[in-house]
């Protein structure tokens, strides 16, 4: 992966967590890995684990960025959940007893062209002050939840 692909995935990761702690979520773990994967974001909000692939993009000029999560990608963020969830006895505890839910999104970016400029200039997302972006005219973001069916 090109060093600018690197630092334009990561303004995305960053923007979806200030977007999502902005809007009530605490961010439990950022770039969770196992030997299955990783999965971007794992956050809470009331009762429920909400686990986030974060695609991003520059253009839509090849479709919108959560198309580029196919089925595959979905079964084997299903499977890190899975293993996710065992790892920290989630199962056998709280979701079991219905004390808490969980699911999988997709936080789905679009940057605006300054922005990436910016970024890329500075080499890093180092400088920028998240609180300050603004939704439709820094960057357009989309949550779309997929349903364990696979």
């Amino acid at each position: 992966m090109s060093k600018n692909k690197k630092i334009i995935g990561k303004l995305g990761e960053d923007i979806a967590c200030n977007f999502l702690q902005e809007s009530g979520y605490q961010i439990l773990n950022k770039n969770y890995k196992c030997h299955f994967g990783e999965i971007d974001i794992i956050a809470r909000i009331a009762r429920s684990i909400v686990f986030f692939e974060v695609k991003t993009r520059t253009t839509t000029d090849f479709g919108y960025p959560f198309e580029s999560v196919n089925k595959e990608k979905i079964k084997k963020i299903f499977i890190i959940i899975d293993y996710f969830l065992k790892e920290n006895k989630l199962l056998e505890y709280e979701i079991l007893k219905n004390k808490i839910s969980y699911c999988f999104k997709v936080a789905s970016i679009i940057l605006d062209k300054e922005l990436v400029q910016a970024c890329l200039y500075s080499n890093d997302t180092q400088n920028i002050d998240f609180k300050k972006l603004k939704i439709g005219m820094d960057y357009s973001i989309n949550i779309i939840e997929y349903q364990q069916d696979y």
